[in-house]
């Protein structure tokens, strides 16, 4: 088992495994497990830590066979881990979160639900002073009258067509009517079919704070209800403010939600950045709702940490990407501020084109967007 200096455990054993475990480049983080754990304890001083747990089902348990909740300084931080049900055997799997510790050390509990917990390693890093609860340090609710634009103190614009580098057939514009507030709380970033061109014209909007707003780790999250119909592509993201000097990929971009419009009910979360030799590496992973997403508000989310991202749907987890689990040839770039965008897509290399089932104007509605840390 691989923890921080002083670490302590009470309860279970160190059972080994020298099978191969998959999705880590890392895998030696894997191989011993703690199995039966039920504390560890870790000095500390004061302050936020984030926490990241390997987990890796090495050990032959299947599906509901391993159940545990996580609680750490007292409080439920990860409930029925089951790593077998969401990762399968051999698969390199993680729990991350954030807790304050103010006494003079990290204290983990994990509570069996079924059979014996477990635990690979864990790594913890401090983010700052201690703090109850997380706090807002930026945010927009899109209050104001119909048809008033994003505020420009927060938001900028990327205009234009020529693609974006995926073969969109939409061009950007800063027109009200491709993104305004609808007076109803929300702000509406609307695809249209241009009427006065040929059909394979379109407009619509893509909004950021680059310049304006920009962050380091915390939970990015924005309610929003998404459009559905073949050919468009919702999105809310993030990438580095260094993406003017740098250029994508080594900016690096988080894909907190995209929908592929023929396809709304999955949400896909993702991490961009470089690889030697290579195309662009993208890393996380995607979760279906039991009804299509364009139906009503969903909470998306990322939730950025030192050496670990997790995409959420409506507060619950579904794919995490962890930089030990990188190979040498990738690149974590995730340790500089991240500006946030918000747009609609048409067309392209991943939804393709629009067809006569796709209506027009589709719109994305936003309710809030917030950075808690």
């Amino acid at each position: 088992m691989t923890s921080p200096h002083g670490t302590e455990w009470s309860g279970g054993r160190i059972a080994c495994s020298a099978g191969t475990v998959y999705g880590t480049a890392t895998q030696n983080l894997y191989r011993c497990t703690l199995l039966g754990v039920r504390r560890v304890t870790v000095p500390l001083p004061p302050g936020t830590y984030a926490v990241t747990l390997f987990l890796a089902e090495t050990l032959g348990a299947g599906p509901r066979s391993r159940v545990f909740d996580v609680q750490a300084e007292g409080r439920t931080v990860a409930s029925a881990i089951d790593v077998a049900a969401a990762a399968g055997p051999q698969q390199a799997y993680h729990a991350v979160f954030t807790t304050p510790v103010t006494d003079g050390g990290l204290d983990l509990r994990f509570v069996a639900r079924v059979g014996e917990p477990i635990l690979s390693a864990l790594e913890v890093t401090r983010l700052g002073p201690p703090a109850a609860a997380p706090r807002i340090v930026w945010s927009d609710d899109f209050s104001g009258p119909q048809g008033s634009p994003p505020n420009p103190r927060d938001w900028t614009y990327d205009t234009g067509g020529g693609g974006w580098g995926n073969h969109e057939l939409q061009r950007y514009t800063r027109s009200p009517a491709n993104a305004a507030f609808d007076g109803r709380g929300d702000l509406a970033i609307v695809a249209r079919r241009d009427l006065d061109a040929d059909q394979g014209s379109y407009t619509s909007a893509r909004i950021k704070t680059e310049g304006r707003f920009a962050f380091r780790y915390g939970r990015l999250e924005a309610r929003i209800k998404v459009p559905a119909g073949r050919g468009l592509l919702p999105a809310f993201w993030a990438t580095g403010e260094s993406l003017p000097r740098i250029g994508w990929p080594n900016s690096g971009e988080l894909d907190a939600m995209e929908v592929v419009g023929s396809r709304p009910n999955v949400v896909h979360g993702s991490a961009h950045g470089p690889q030697v030799g290579a195309d662009p590496y993208m890393l996380g992973g995607a979760t279906a709702s039991s009804e299509p997403l364009d139906r009503r508000f969903h909470v998306y989310g990322v939730l950025w940490l030192p050496g670990a991202l997790q995409f959420q749907l409506d507060g619950k987890p579904y794919a995490t990407v962890v930089q030990a689990d990188l190979p040498s040839d990738q690149r974590w770039v995730f340790d500089d501020p991240f500006s946030i965008l918000l747009d609609v897509a048409v067309g392209g290399d991943w939804p393709g084109s629009p067809d006569a089932t796709t209506n027009f104007p589709a719109s994305m509605l936003v309710d809030w967007v917030r950075v808690t840390r």
